[in-house]
């Protein structure tokens, strides 16, 4: 089962269009912009997976890597 690369996943355009959106939903309910990189670390943690499950062909599987998991682990976007 392939590991999902945080670089390669965010070279497409469909997956930093999405970003964009959670980063825009989420600043507009925290009431300031959190910035590409905190929604980037939020999107990929928690939609990532369910992005890559509907855009790929069902043959293939995805995990996320562990040390993005472990560092992500506590970082949840302030409401």
């Amino acid at each position: 089962m392939p590991q999902v690369d945080e670089r390669k996943l965010l070279r497409k355009t469909g997956v930093v269009n999405e970003i964009e959106r959670y980063r825009w939903i989420e600043s507009e309910k925290c009431g300031y912009d959190i910035g590409f990189q905190k929604a980037a670390d939020h999107w990929i943690v928690f939609y990532a997976l369910a992005w890559l499950k509907y855009h790929t062909p069902a043959t293939r599987k995805y995990r996320l890597n562990s040390v993005v998991r472990r560092s992500l682990q506590f970082k949840k976007v302030k409401n």
